[in-house]
């Protein structure tokens, strides 16, 4: 998932549902880290991109 922050995109095409620009990437990939670090933890809140934002 860091190795995608990483990319220099400006547009992401993800193939199913719509394209997003970078910053969307950027805060889609840091849920998906803080979520794991949440989970191993033993926090389960659910990030943001599974709550439809």
């Amino acid at each position: 998932m860091r190795r995608l922050r990483e990319l220099p995109v400006r547009i992401v095409r993800p193939g199913h549902g719509p394209s997003f620009d970078r910053q969307r990437l950027c805060r889609i990939v840091d849920d998906y880290i803080a979520s794991a670090k949440a989970r191993a933890e033993g926090d389960s809140q659910e990030p943001e991109f599974r709550r439809g934002t």
